[in-house]
């Protein structure tokens, strides 16, 4: 992989309201009100990782390898923030100009022309630097990510160990992965 990043944290419950997991989860009380919250960004996240995309907005800031093109794995890229070079090994990243060092192709996949950006330090593993906008407006979240999203707080919720002891367990045959399928972004590596 020629790139690694990070992300702003997951707020799960811009995309399910803790009020709508309640609901679901048929819970009265506010006992549990963090431990739910902590689930649905869990199952959030668990949603995100296997479709490879972001569906809440949010940003994420990436560090790659080369200074070549690049094509954004996190589906829908909303902008990018800002482009920043490394001329010598940790130094301190400098600004590349919009229009003139790179251009910006957004969607999905998202991708980045890059040019004229002058020398790097053939040593430094993180010559570039990129903070981009991944994900849409939680109103634009597809009804069954949302679903999927419940599913999982509801299977997080009722199993709350890791083993269950004097059961079998199945999985719903039509369940999480069949309701992520048509939203899940899979790249290939050329």
């Amino acid at each position: 992989m020629n790139y690694t990043f990070t992300t702003a944290a997951i707020t799960g419950t811009n995309i399910l309201s803790l009020a709508d997991a309640k609901n679901h989860l048929r819970v009265d009380v506010s006992d549990d009100d963090a431990l739910i919250t902590a689930m649905i960004d869990s199952a959030v996240e668990y949603c995100e990782n296997y479709c490879s995309k972001i569906f809440d907005q949010r940003s994420v800031t990436y560090y790659l390898k080369s200074t070549s093109s690049f094509i954004f794995p996190l589906g829908d890229l909303q902008s990018v923030t800002s482009v920043s070079l490394r001329g010598t090994l940790a130094g301190d990243y400098i600004a590349a100009t919009a229009d003139v060092n790179y251009f910006v192709l957004s969607g999905t996949p998202g991708v980045i022309k890059l040019k004229d950006l002058g020398t790097t330090n053939a040593d430094d593993l993180q010559p570039m630097k990129i903070i981009a906008v991944h994900g849409n407006t939680s109103s634009k979240v597809s009804k069954s990510v949302i679903a999927a999203v419940r599913f999982m707080v509801g299977h997080f919720y009722e199993n709350r160990q890791a083993v269950i002891a004097g059961s079998i367990a199945t999985s719903i045959p039509i369940g999480v992965d069949s309701l992520l399928n048509p939203v899940r972004y899979i790249q290939i590596e050329k």
